[in-house]
């Protein structure tokens, strides 16, 4: 079995995340309460753009194809509940 883990793609976590679009403009003593804490701050509209914008960029179809081109045959996805 070879693999990898897309940590921080559906589960935004800051400290693993920090350069993405999901925490601009939230300060610091919020997002490192988390996603939850996160949406709350920015409302529902902004918060559902900015996540949005961070789900379809920070792992992308490429990454998929080069996970194949790879070998790798196992792909862990976090997911919240």
């Amino acid at each position: 079995m070879r693999g990898v883990n897309l940590g921080g793609w559906l589960v935004a976590e800051h400290w693993m995340t920090s350069a993405s679009p999901a925490w601009n403009g939230v300060p610091a003593n919020i997002v490192n309460l988390g996603e939850f804490k996160t949406m709350q701050y920015l409302g529902h509209a902004k918060g559902d753009s900015q996540f949005k914008q961070h789900r379809d960029t920070f792992i992308t179809e490429q990454d998929f194809r080069d996970i194949a081109a790879a070998k790798m045959n196992t792909v862990r996805i976090p997911v919240g509940y």
